[in-house]
């Protein structure tokens, strides 16, 4: 749907809903009763008028940005976004989480290392809501020492969001590094989780670390086992199509299908 669409279809459930509830009086009461009504509430239809006002101006401003948002046009959105954003005294969540996104789209690693420096200079408790995007260049890089270490440095960061994520990273970081016990201290801990994704991948990986080590098989199986029962097949491809905002859902697609393949094999006993 286009953004003047969007916007004509919010306005215009925003103008019944305001006309339903101020002229509810006249049909239940008379005008008469209507006056007094409009007298002592005015306020809220001031209040509404000013929110549908600034909700209108914050559509026109942003315009050019929702249309290629709306086009999928990833390169020319970045363009837009990076004058935003390098060019702004204070750059905006908003603004970050989508040249972010943009960058990813374009696979310009680059760039976002760059949009990572500079945020994180600006605004570093903005680049720690913004870390689980920041964090894909070092996850694919093809060093899991550096990487382990970075998502390590991020998770004593405050205001850290996505942090079971990042704890994820971390942990298939050291699964990669070989170092199997710390991995499964984290895996089991993050095996439990309520996001069917974050789950299914740590258990996954738990299961393939667990090797010689029957007690942590049998965690691995049991969590299978309760996964299966609370996720269907369906539901989980539906959640992992989705992606639930989450990138890095569409970064790990390959990993996710083996691990789909894995959950839904054969129902254990």
């Amino acid at each position: 749907m286009k953004w003047k669409a969007m916007l004509a279809l919010f306005d215009g459930v925003l103008a019944a809903c305001f006309l339903a509830i101020f002229l509810m009086p006249i049909a239940a009461l008379g005008g008469g009763f209507f006056a007094l009504f409009w007298r002592r509430n005015w306020p809220v239809a001031a209040v509404f008028l000013a929110v549908l006002a600034a909700v209108n101006a914050w559509f026109i401003a942003n315009r050019r940005m929702i249309g290629l948002l709306q086009a999928g046009d990833w390169p020319a959105l970045a363009a837009l976004l990076e004058e935003r954003v390098f060019h702004s005294r204070v750059p905006r969540s908003l603004h970050v989480g989508l040249l972010a996104n943009a960058y990813l789209a374009t696979s310009n690693t680059d760039g976002l290392a760059g949009l990572e420096a500079f945020v994180g200079k600006r605004r570093p408790r903005l680049a720690a809501r913004h870390t689980l995007a920041f964090g894909i260049p070092h996850l694919v890089a093809g060093d899991p020492a550096a990487a382990e270490a970075w998502f390590a440095a991020r998770l004593d960061e405050r205001g850290l969001r996505d942090r079971n994520w990042i704890r994820w990273n971390r942990a298939f970081c050291l699964v990669q590094l070989r170092r199997t016990a710390e991995a499964r201290a984290e895996l089991d801990a993050l095996a439990d989780s309520s996001d069917p994704v974050l789950a299914m991948l740590s258990l996954y990986l738990g299961d393939a670390c667990a090797a010689n080590e029957p007690a942590a098989a049998e965690r691995a199986a049991a969590g299978r086992r309760a996964l299966i029962h609370r996720v269907s097949a369906d539901r989980m491809r539906r959640i992992c199509s989705e992606g639930g905002g989450n990138v890095e859902v569409a970064v790990l697609s390959d990993l996710i299908g083996k691990a789909k393949t894995w959950l839904y094999a054969e129902d254990p006993v």
